[in-house]
């Protein structure tokens, strides 16, 4: 190996590669000898930690010999170790003397592997096909992305043991994961799986929103049963091998709108929340299990999307071929007037609206508004008016049954009246300013009690016109 020690503390600002692979020799008899296989770019264990800035390379296998050893060396092996990646790690290629293929970006056991960079497996010795770029050998092994970019190139094992992916931001992963080890959801960003993983070992979802399959990734899937505790969400449209809601756990099938399936069982356990988005053309997020429904409470959310929902509008939310026992033990809905029921048959769970015990009237506030509404109240739901204002919150009711009580037609008529007073006071106040030039006017006694005089003040222009406009009436002004 290029870098070998227990409980070291490594920067790497430069290049570290594997020693390459032996040739092989000819042997006695003419027998070709195995080639080598390329050493490690870095070995290290017992609590060491490496962070990498450059690059990291495991040895090529080696050429010529007989057809046995030669694989590629692995880029790094961690044994109860840590490493940051902001720089590049690579497997080595396997070598032109044997079958094996290259060697793993980085093999872990116990090992944590934050990467914001790049990490690849080395070719095998035909050129096409790729090692993992992560093996995990055993133990509790942790990855964590720096972004959003995984920067992986080949694909994950989890021989045995767990892996959780913590703290990152939203990754999508199209490499595909196998073995026979776990995966366990932490952290509260999104993890979108988008390959066929073959792993077997259960996926646990603790925090933050697993989805298996975009909405360009339908084949998505997972051999695995997946449990969704208290804080966590699953969704997507993809397959699983099974499904288990615990309590505080929440499904939310599809994308938008769309449908999970599931390979095996589902349950819901008392506390858990089945979250379904439903569209005014009839759709609906769903659930299509091959096996049985377990229902043992739980809510059922109806999210409604924007658009006119008609009454009785019914929606199948979740089929088990294998059949359906019990059920969930609450349901609502996003809109006010509208209130969802739910129903079963062996198979199936469905969703219907009809209309709640909410009146229009109870979210009117003003008298016409309460006009307005008792109207609607009498009208059949037929009536498109009643059905537009049945798919609207309370406060989208309340400009509706503004709009159709006409109060603002009256409310504009006063705005326009009290709005030329600005046109008024700005005219007035010029006249008002030309009054004040001028002669003084006649002169007239104070007071009885002596020869004191003082001007009579006629009305001016403008407090004339202001006065006429007010009063309507006609007094002598000033010339």
């Amino acid at each position: 190996a290029g870098l070998v020690g227990a409980a070291l503390s490594v920067i790497n600002n430069g290049n570290i590669t594997g020693g390459t692979g032996g040739s092989g020799a000819v042997g006695l008899g003419g027998v070709l000898a195995p080639a080598g296989s390329g050493g490690a770019g870095v070995s290290l264990s017992g609590g060491s930690s490496l962070d990498n800035r450059a690059i990291i390379r495991g040895g090529l296998g080696g050429g010529g010999g007989g057809a046995g050893g030669s694989g590629g060396g692995a880029g790094a092996i961690l044994s109860g170790s840590s490493l940051t990646n902001t720089g590049s790690i690579n497997g080595g290629d396997g070598g032109s003397g044997g079958t094996l293929g290259g060697g793993a970006g980085i093999v872990g056991t116990n090992a944590t592997v934050i990467n914001n960079g790049t990490i690849s497996g080395g070719l095998s010795n035909d050129g096409v096909t790729r090692a993992n770029a992560l093996t995990f050998l055993s133990g509790a092994n942790t990855l964590i992305f720096g972004s959003s970019i995984p920067g992986l190139t080949g694909n994950i094992a989890i021989q045995a043991g767990t892996l959780t992916f913590d703290q990152s931001p939203d990754i999508t992963l199209d490499n595909v994961i196998t073995g026979g080890g776990a995966l366990i959801k932490a952290a509260s960003n999104t993890l979108v799986l988008n390959g066929q993983n073959t792993y077997t070992g259960p996926t646990t979802v603790n925090a933050g929103k697993l989805v298996i399959g975009d909405d360009s990734h339908a084949s998505a899937s997972l051999a695995s049963t997946v449990t969704v505790n208290a804080g966590g969400a699953l969704g997507g449209i993809g397959t699983i091998g099974g499904l288990a809601v615990a309590n505080g756990g929440a499904v939310a099938p599809g994308n938008s709108i769309g449908t999970l399936n599931v390979a095996g069982n589902v349950s819901f356990a008392a506390g858990s929340i089945y979250q379904v988005e439903v569209n005014a053309a009839g759709q609906s997020d769903r659930i299509v299990a091959t096996g049985t429904a377990s229902l043992n409470g739980g809510t059922v959310l109806a999210l409604a999307q924007s658009g006119t929902f008609a009454p009785q509008t019914a929606y199948t939310i979740l089929t088990a071929k294998g059949g359906i026992t019990g059920t969930f033990a609450d349901v609502s809905s996003s809109l006010i007037f509208l209130a969802p029921t739910l129903s079963y048959d062996a198979n199936d769970v469905f969703l219907t609206f009809t209309r709640s015990r909410t009146t229009f009237p109870d979210v009117a506030e003003t008298p016409n508004q309460r006009a307005a509404a008792s109207a609607l109240q009498e009208s059949s739901l037929t009536s498109p008016l009643v059905i537009a204002v049945l798919n609207q919150s309370a406060a989208g009711a309340r400009q509706a049954f503004d709009a159709l009580s006409g109060e603002v037609h009256a409310s504009a008529q006063t705005a326009m009246l009290d709005d030329s007073r600005y046109m008024r006071e700005a005219v007035l106040g010029r006249l008002r300013q030309a009054s004040f030039t001028g002669d003084a006017g006649p002169m007239a006694a104070l007071t009885s009690g002596g020869p004191q005089l003082a001007a009579m003040e006629s009305m001016s222009v403008s407090s004339a016109l202001a006065y006429a406009g007010a009063h309507k009436s006609a007094f002598p002004m000033k010339a």
